[in-house]
């Protein structure tokens, strides 16, 4: 599967990117051989670090790179629909996929095996101790206080 990105900045037009969406970009991808889905971000993109430098994500899966090349032939044909998607400076990014299951089984599914959590912990020396209900021992000048 190749999947097709688009990621539109959050300094652009953002109605004039809504708009070539709805009435060029979306039907092109829909009408074309090999799409799967189409999915368009709804709200703001966020990002654990802030905000991030895109305001709109529309993202197409297809069955191979030849159907997204194909698209991408077909665009030739319209020199001004280029221009525009151009004048919108969208990053475009493509790259091969592959579908992984979810990785909890399921009563639907028992199965399919449930994957390993990796959630590490980290304690201290005088938290432990109080777990299994021994008294700490004296805190070591490099061991981290429970301030707060």
């Amino acid at each position: 599967m190749t999947e097709l990105l688009f990621l539109f900045p959050r300094d652009g037009d953002l109605s004039a990117v809504d708009e070539f969406l709805a009435s060029k970009l979306i039907p092109q991808l829909t009408s074309a051989a090999g799409v799967r889905s189409i999915r368009i971000s709804t709200d703001a993109i966020m990002s654990p670090g802030g905000p991030p430098p895109y305001a709109r994500a529309l993202g197409a899966s297809f069955d191979t790179l030849a159907d997204v090349m194909a698209v991408v032939e077909e665009s030739k044909g319209h020199p001004v629909e280029r221009e525009r998607l151009k004048s919108l400076a969208p990053l475009i990014l493509l790259y091969d996929a592959r579908e992984e299951p979810p990785s909890v089984s399921t009563s639907a599914n028992p199965s399919r095996p449930r994957r390993q959590s990796r959630l590490s912990v980290v304690a201290t020396s005088a938290s432990l101790a109080r777990c299994v209900g021994q008294r700490p021992q004296a805190r070591s000048a490099t061991e981290p206080t429970n301030a707060g």
